[in-house]
């Protein structure tokens, strides 16, 4: 017997198979098999069979395709067992493990020939594959390329055979004989249906049929040579099952019911195709089977038809269509898939009883149920829907007059309730649909039917003869509602303050809502898997929420990072194209299950890598590598992953090395740079695991280097996988679920290849085939024996690793309710009842899914039959289930504005639909219409026809304006950022003067009064929903930035001038005045280096004591080894060279001594990352060698003008450079040495001694260098530019000297005690130190300097507690300016135009300094003050003190 049990609800259809899992009837011990057309709704369906029966032991859900082999076999097992006891001449068939018809069967069958017979193809144009292939196979496209071609092809033909073993049967048939299907008569019924409907459209052009014919002879060959012999096989299969089950054979032994189940159930279903109806209307005869139909309508509509089709073909071709009834709009227009599912049920009643089959049929809807489930979560009673509700229950009854007038009555009752404020001139601006007492002060004095009463069936009789309902509204109906965003992003976090307030919102007594009761369907959930996880995370998120989800139905993150970690190991390297660049590798890196299969944790892996970028990895693997795509000639490879991973080796083994030419003992070439390795500094033993790894890891990379461009067959490929990697690097996660998931999407490309080989034994059944020519047996026996070698094909590890990916992706995946929010993908949680649900990125380009254009589908040339399936039909009703299957309430979000235009983007169709749907005709009854009109007519004393002339152009101006009100309330514009004003709501009331001021009530005004009546609506439906307090924070932080007339808190107080004033005074206290009021500075130890930092930038010295950390703009990642030398990288460059002369200075008395030692900083540089890649690695170091010297000659020459002689002697050999170079500066550097003193200094601390630590020149006695004596001279060279910032430096360094040494004034008469430094380039900052590079310095008596260095101390010290606008390089500005004026006699007033470098960033460079008040330091710093003023504030009180006698002692040569 077949058994349909159809209901509504899927809670019914539960409780009708958990009766049957309870029923006595079923025995204890045998399964309990329902089909399901979803692994998704197997698996809640067990789940809630467990939860209300308490277990589901025994319950086997599985698809129909898979049990119906099951039987098949089951059955015929049995019969053979039987057959080879009996003599018979019957031949045994036996059944296959798997189905050898599935697509990836069929697949590598289709890609075995193509490959194989490719020549023969393209070299006869008359063979029926020829113009397949030469579209796609040029001369051009290598070996691979082709490969992936011709897969794809494979793909694309294997679709379509498993559409037309579903859809059309009789195609395979006549192909299997090798007979052709009549393409042309197809086109043409066609043709002549779309001509009977619609006259003026045109024909299939020819072009396109003569396609359609090629591609049926195509499909036609390829059919009958590779599958038509297995297709009859499973055709004789299911015959031989057929006479079994009739008693068509001798089977009077075989117990068919202990083989047959006793009841099978069928658990809705989403598809129906007219083969498998047919199976299971056969089988019915022989086993009880039941299905459970999920039907949305209680009536018959198999026979509705689109509505926007049937308004057109009243129009074009009304003689035809005038029977034709659309019913309902949305379930005409949505719902056509299961129209046809229906209709194909319907078709079996009136066969009860014929021929042995009996069906049944069950109604479940239950009205009442339905109503009570529906009920909103705010009312009182059965006797108000939701307008969800309306909707669902006019689906259920084919009527959509109740959804419409429904909506216009929360329309009108929310406009009228702002009206009647605004013509009251009401002062508080409450939600027009609360629960106040004072929103029902008027009853209607009818009362009409309650919601039970309207869907009885006396009701529904007479319920064209009604007068339209007035719906009794109570609350804010949020039950169907749309919302326009700008991003998904947005839509996310508007979502989580819905939700929030949805869970939290009191509900009927006894009733709890759950975070399982929520799902969230996207078009693609895959696509923004990252950015979902990013908003709805683990704990608590920045809204104060917690809202745990989970997303389903996508492969798991961790299986991808699992296969992503093992396919690195041929990928990163092995691709021609693969760059092996630093940003990949370390991405990869730090995959999780690559650092825990090597034993590692997250920061040791971080570690690693940063060790890496330390040792200068930027591309490359190794030099091997890197000469692909360099210069033969070219063997630099210090950037090279291989050269890193040296430099952290060494470092752990031989930290103390200095240069070490341990790992590369080759000979080298003459004209070649022997490479030799530099151990990177900050190596400790606990980085010996994370050593070890990385070299496990460049053991396996390079063991598998060449496999990538390498052929093997596709089981030898899956055995070298997991053998050379799996098991080597991932043994540890063998067992975890990702890896088994890897394992099975191995094991199922296995038998894909495997199942090729029963088409051999097939073969060899036909054979004996009466009805197959000789020429056909022996064409197919040639092509079997190629195929039965396709797993043997040599196939690229590039074209395996992407199979594999694929296989991963195509993998059954959990989607399930979670417990949790359920995020999943549109289609995957069909029927599945919720409380709430959520459609997410309902744009227009997102859904529904369009079918993919397969090019070779020629189901598309005839006429669609019943049961055809097609992608936009399978989404346009997942849309119309979500939405009948809430239960509560049903919330859609779409991307309807754009951040880059201002014009409004359309949702989707089904989206837009609804909305066309809920603003249909509806004749307004409004008691505030009424209302106004009476009021008019009053008051102007008009006459009863002037009277209806006015209510009849009054009441059509707002039946026209409707549909713009309906749509206004329910969608709602959110704005871009969730701190935007709009979203917030303000005390401020909505002007009602307008209205008010003027008694007359004409069309224009009542529309303002509409519109503003609207206005207050959207602004009270926004109370609902408070944004996150984060983004409360965030906008009274923005409204507080615009109080006192847009002036900002100011969160650093910079000093006034009269604040200047007193630290000019602190830093240089008059001995005159009492100082007993005086501040103790509380210091004892001065470093002068940490003085310099100190006070040649105030400000960041302030911040840092403040504990204030500026972000700044991150550096750009570099993907490419440097090829020249940049300004900071030649400051670098020539510190090290100058560093090694100063170190061969201090540790040699005499010049020649050594010289190895002096050689090796130098050489040591040639291995450092800094110094650029190829060819300019030598040349530079040679070059800024040369410019070292250069500049030293230059210094001699400006020493010997002024009358110091210096050694003069020396040659520009350029073998012997960096001797030579060493020789000049060794002349033109004074040794120094550090030296602690103690001076007096009575406000520094109450000791009144301060200890001052700093570098001093030394004397040379008796040719060894002597502390005890000072030199009359300090010459010194440096990297820097003579920057104002490094003057500084300079004076500092003099100055402390001058303490150190104690200088007379004897010595300043005689001169005893200058510094003459060179800068390596001049500055540009003041126009009379430009093109200066050498600067001196005079003598100064201990007094003085003591005073000057103590200044600066005391300065520092304040400077760490005040920020101080104070720059030496404004300040010398300010000074040279001050100057020039008063040797014009005139006072000096600052301009903007004289610091214009402070107030604006470079204009030829992308870079701002933190000498320029744009810089973040700055900005942090000023907020919104005036920059300019306070640099002026500073400048005319401090300059002079703190730079005063700098600028007048230094002077430049």
């Amino acid at each position: 017997m077949f058994t349909i049990i159809q209901s509504h609800r899927t809670e019914i259809l539960v409780e009708q198979l958990l009766s049957a899992y309870k029923s006595k009837n079923q025995p204890i011990f045998e399964e309990f098999i329902v089909i399901v057309p979803s692994m998704v709704l197997g698996e809640w369906l067990d789940k809630s069979i467990a939860s209300q029966a308490g277990i589901s032991t025994l319950v086997t859900t599985t698809f129909w395709g898979q049990y119906q082999w099951t039987l098949m076999q089951k059955v015929l097992a049995e019969y053979n067992t039987w057959l080879e006891t009996m003599p018979s001449a019957q031949d045994i068939l036996t059944v296959p493990e798997v189905a050898v018809l599935t697509g990836s069967v069929m697949q590598w069958r289709l890609f075995g020939y193509f490959t194989y017979y490719q020549t023969e193809i393209m070299a006869n144009d008359a063979h029926p594959l020829y113009p397949l292939l030469s579209a796609l196979l040029d001369g051009d496209a290598d070996r691979s390329q082709q490969d992936i071609r011709l897969w794809s092809l494979a793909t694309d033909f294997s679709r379509v055979f498993s559409r037309y073993l579903n859809h059309r049967e009789a195609w395979l048939d006549l192909w299997s004989d090798n007979k052709a299907v009549d393409v042309e008569a197809m086109v043409a019924a066609k043709d002549e249906l779309t001509i009977a409907f619609d006259k003026y459209a045109g024909k299939t052009p020819d072009w396109l049929v003569a396609h359609y014919t090629e591609l049926e002879a195509a499909q036609r060959h390829l059919w009958h040579l590779l599958f038509a012999a297995v297709y009859k096989h499973r055709a004789a299969i299911e015959t031989r099952f057929w006479q079994i089950m009739s008693g068509e054979v001798n089977n009077t032994e075989i117990n068919l019911q202990a083989l047959l189940p006793s009841h099978l159930h069928i658990f809705t279903i989403q598809q129906l195709p007219q083969n498998e109806l047919d199976f299971l209307q056969r089988l019915s005869k022989y086993i009880d089977i039941t299905l459970l139909h999920y039907n949305p309508s209680q009536l018959f509509w198999a026979d509705i038809v689109d509505k926007q089709w049937l308004q057109r073909q009243q129009v074009i071709n009304p003689e035809s269509v005038f029977l034709r009834d659309y019913g309902h709009t949305l379930l005409s227009r949505l719902g056509k898939q299961s129209r046809e599912t229906f209709a194909m049920l319907a078709s079996l009643s009136g066969n009860e009883q014929h021929e042995g089959f009996e069906l049944q049929w069950h109604d479940r809807f239950d009205v009442s149920d339905n109503i009570n489930l529906a009920f909103d979560s705010h009312t009182e009673s059965a006797s108000s829907l939701s307008l969800l509700a309306h909707l669902q229950q006019d689906v259920l009854m084919l009527d959509e007059s109740a959804t419409q007038q429904a909506t216009a009555g929360r329309v009108s009752a929310a406009l009228g309730a702002q009206m009647a404020l605004d013509l009251d001139d009401d002062t508080n601006n409450i939600n027009s649909l609360s629960k106040n007492k004072a929103d029902n002060k008027k009853k209607p004095k009818n009362i009409e039917p309650s919601e039970n009463q309207w869907y009885s069936d006396d009701v529904l009789a007479s319920k064209y003869n009604e007068q339209p309902r007035q719906w009794q509204l109570s609350q804010y109906d949020n039950s169907l509602s749309i919302h326009s965003c700008h991003n998904l992003q947005r839509q996310l976090e508007i979502l989580r303050s819905m939700i929030g307030r949805w869970l939290n919102e009191p509900i009927t007594k006894g009733k709890k809502r759950h975070l399982s009761d929520i799902v969230v369907l996207l078009p693609d959930v895959d696509r923004h898997h990252d950015l979902i996880t990013s908003v709805f995370v683990n704990g608590k998120g920045q809204d104060g929420l917690t809202l745990p989800a989970k997303i389903t139905g996508v492969v798991d993150k961790s299986i991808r990072q699992l296969w992503e970690a093992i396919s690195g190991f041929y990928g990163l390297l092995g691709s021609e194209t693969a760059r092996f660049e630093s940003a990949e590798v370390l991405d990869w890196l730090m995959l999780p299950p690559l650092y825990e299969s090597l034993g590692l944790t997250h920061e040791q892996m971080r570690r690693g890598c940063d060790l890496l970028e330390q040792a200068g990895f930027v591309r490359g693997f190794d030099e091997a590598h890197l000469q692909y795509s360099l210069h033969t000639q070219d063997y630099d490879y210090r950037f090279s992953f291989a050269y890193a991973l040296d430099q952290i080796a060494l470092g752990l083994i031989m930290p103390e090395a200095g240069i070490s030419d341990c790992l590369y003992p080759d000979n080298w070439k003459e004209d070649v740079l022997a490479e030799k390795t530099v151990p990177i500094s900050s190596i400790s033993l606990g980085d010996a695991p994370i050593v070890e790894a990385l070299c496990r890891v460049h053991a396996g990379l390079n063991a598998c280097r060449y496999e990538y461009q390498a052929r093997y067959k596709a089981e030898d490929w899956l055995n070298r996988i997991e053998s050379n990697i799996i098991h080597l690097y991932f043994g540890a996660l063998d067992q975890t679920r990702p890896m088994r998931a890897i394992f099975n999407a191995m094991n199922g490309f296995k038998s894909s290849l495997r199942a090729n080989r029963h088409y051999q034994r097939y073969h060899a059944d036909s054979k004996n085939d009466v009805n197959i020519a000789n020429d056909d047996v022996l064409a197919v026996g040639q092509v079997e024996a190629k195929l039965s070698q396709v797993s043997t094909l040599p196939l690229k590890l590039s074209f395996m690793l992407d199979s594999i990916e694929d296989e991963l992706e195509s993998q059954q995946v959990s989607a399930e309710p979670t417990g949790v929010i359920t995020f999943g993908r549109f289609g995957a949680l069909r029927n599945v009842p919720f409380g709430l649900v959520v459609m997410l990125n309902m744009d227009l380009s997102e859904f529904p899914n369009r079918d993919r254009d397969n090019r070779y589908d020629l189901m598309k040339a005839g006429l669609a039959k019943r049961g055809d399936r097609f992608s936009e039909d399978d989404d346009n009703g997942a849309f119309l289930d979500a939405l009948l299957c809430a239960r509560n309430a049903c919330w859609i979000f779409y991307n309807g504005q754009r951040l880059t235009d201002t014009h409004e983007h359309l949702p989707a169709n089904p989206v837009s639909e609804l909305l066309q749907f809920l603003q249909g005709e509806i004749q307004w009854q409004w008691d505030p219409l009424k209302n106004a009109q009476k009021s008019f007519n009053i008051d102007n004393n008009l006459n009863s026809s002037a009277i209806n002339d006015n209510n009849a152009a009054l009441t059509a101006q707002v039946q026209r304006y409707l549909p713009k009100l309906i749509e206004q309330w329910l969608v709602t514009r959110h704005p871009a950022l969730p701190f935007a004003e709009e979203v917030f709501i303000t005390s401020e009331i909505l002007s009602t003067q307008a209205a008010t001021d003027s008694a007359e009530v004409s069309e224009q005004n009542f529309m303002q009064m509409l519109e503003r009546a609207m206005q207050g609506e959207k602004l009270n439906q926004k109370q609902t929903n408070a944004p996150a307090k984060v983004w409360q924070d965030v906008f009274e932080h923005l409204q507080a930035r615009d109080v006192e007339n847009n002036q900002q808190p100011i969160k650093v107080n910079l000093p006034t001038k009269a604040d200047y004033a007193v630290i000019a005074q602190r830093i240089q206290p008059n001995n005159d005045t009492n100082n007993d009021t005086d501040e103790n500075f509380d210091v004892a130890h001065i470093d002068m280096q940490y003085l310099y930092l100190q006070v040649r930038h105030p400000a960041r010295y302030f911040l840092k004591e403040q504990q204030v950390h500026i972000v700044l703009p991150a550096e750009d990642t570099v993907y490419q080894e440097p090829l020249s030398l940049s300004s900071l990288d030649a400051y670098t460059v020539n510190a090290q060279l100058l560093s090694g002369l100063y170190t061969a200075t201090n540790d040699n008395s005499v010049v020649n001594e050594n010289t190895n030692q002096q050689a090796a900083p130098i050489n040591r540089l040639l291995y450092d990352p800094v110094m650029p890649a190829g060819v300019a690695r030598q040349s530079t170091l040679n070059y800024q060698q040369l410019k070292i010297t250069e500049q030293c000659r230059e210094f001699s020459e400006e020493l010997s003008s002024m009358g110091i002689q210096v050694n003069r002697h020396f040659t520009l050999d350029a073998d012997d450079i960096d001797i030579e170079s060493a020789e000049i500066c060794l002349t033109l550097l004074t040794p120094c040495a550090e030296k602690m003193i103690s001076v007096d200094a009575a406000d520094m601390n109450i000791q009144g001694q301060i200890n001052i630590k700093g570098s001093v020149p030394l004397a040379l006695s008796a040719e060894k260098l002597s502390a005890e004596k000072s030199p009359e001279l300090w010459l010194n060279i440096l990297p820097n530019g003579a920057r104002t910032q490094h003057l500084l430096r300079f004076w500092l360094a003099h100055v402390y000297w001058q303490v150190a040494r104690r200088t007379t004034e004897a010595q300043v008469t005689a001169n005893d005690g200058r510094s003459i430094w060179r800068f390596n380039k001049p500055s540009t900052e003041h126009a009379k130190y430009k093109g200066k590079t050498t600067f001196s310095l005079a003598p100064i008596a201990y007094e003085t300097a003591l005073a000057e260095l103590l200044k600066w101390i005391r300065f520092a010290q304040i400077a760490g507690s005040t920020p101080m606008t104070i720059l030496p390089m404004y300040a010398i500005t300010y000074l040279d300016k001050v100057s020039d004026a008063q040797r014009k006699e005139s006072v000096y007033q600052p301009k903007r135009g004289d610091f214009d470098s402070w107030l604006w960033s470079g204009y030829n460079s992308d870079m701002t300094y933190d000498t320029c008040s744009q810089h973040e330091l700055w900005q942090y710093i000023l907020q919104k003050q005036d920059g300019f003023t306070a640099l002026t504030d500073a400048l005319p009180v401090l300059a002079q003190p703190l730079f005063g006698a700098m600028n007048t002692a230094l002077m430049p040569l």
